[in-house]
């Protein structure tokens, strides 16, 4: 996603470069820019219109990145801030990457909608257990990373476990998370910060 040059993005550009691509479609006399859940349909039709080799850079993606992660921000309560010089939008501990979203539609994908519909899941989480209905498990992979995170940090904290027992201790938090967890990878969410918001909750509990 660095490609994608948001680097070089601000929080308040964000909100900027989204008001502005939308008066100036109003101005043109398309209204369907209003930043309401329904336009992220819209959207996402305009985001499949991209042609892959020409998205890198392409000042239409990241403006259509800046208008998705606002429209979320401003309907879901998410707040847009920045993570290790990327801009990412933060609720509840979580974060999500609307930049890194549209980068995988352009690339076949998942939709706009579900992502959006993702965020509005996850932003119902304040005790790092996410709502019911969520469905499938994460992929092995991401939940491969979250777990490696994990034991590094029980390490990190002077864990006295052996390595199986700690492996054993870190599955069963994986499975108490699935839904979470699956949700953050949807998201774009970095594993370490899923980690965090798990030893979090572990933690108040």
């Amino acid at each position: 996603m660095k490609d994608m040059n948001y680097q070089r993005i601000t929080p308040d550009s964000v909100q900027q470069r989204a008001e502005a691509f939308a008066t100036k479609a109003k101005e043109a006399g398309d209204l369907r820019w209003d930043f309401s859940a329904a336009s992220i349909s819209d959207l996402d039709h305009e985001v499949r219109s991209i042609v892959p080799t020409e998205a890198n850079g392409s000042h239409a993606a990241i403006t259509y990145a800046c208008y998705l992660g606002e429209t979320i921000a401003r309907n879901l309560d998410w707040k847009w801030c920045m993570l290790d010089g990327d801009i990412m939008l933060i609720k509840n501990g979580v974060y999500a990457n609307p930049l890194g979203n549209v980068w995988r539609r352009i690339h076949d994908g998942p939709s706009l909608m579900d992502f959006y519909r993702d965020c509005e899941l996850m932003g119902q989480v304040t005790d790092g257990r996410s709502p019911l209905g969520l469905g499938s498990a994460p992929s092995r992979d991401y939940r491969d990373r979250v777990g490696k995170w994990l034991i590094r940090e029980s390490i990190r904290r002077g864990s006295k476990q052996s390595n199986k027992g700690r492996q054993a201790a870190v599955d069963q938090l994986l499975n108490s998370f699935a839904e979470v967890v699956r949700t953050a990878e949807l998201t774009n969410t970095p594993p370490h910060e899923i980690g965090k918001l798990i030893v979090k909750t572990m933690a108040s509990e």
